[in-house]
């Protein structure tokens, strides 16, 4: 089981950075459509000539504090919620 996961995280981190580096996009992410409605981030990868893993992590806590809830852009935290009215766009 562990060599399944790791397995997947590998090729999932080699699809983003692929993405990124062959195809020139500035980041990507991959997340999954989980059987509960939400999309986890399970892979990502930012050009790191742009920006660094450290600014993300500040980028995160600068959001959260500033609207009042814990966020998560690329965090283990980071996921989209399909059918949750909080973030319903109106």
């Amino acid at each position: 089981m562990q060599s399944g996961l790791k397995d997947e995280l590998q090729v999932l981190n080699t699809i983003v950075q692929g993405v990124v580096n062959g195809l020139g996009y500035v980041g990507a992410m991959v997340a999954t459509c989980e059987p509960d409605d939400t999309l986890p981030v399970r892979a990502y990868f930012i050009n790191p000539k742009l920006i660094t893993e450290q600014q993300i992590k500040n980028l995160e806590q600068t959001l959260s504090k500033l609207i009042g809830i814990e966020i998560g852009l690329v965090a283990p935290i980071a996921r989209a919620y399909l059918r949750d009215e909080r973030f319903e766009v109106i």
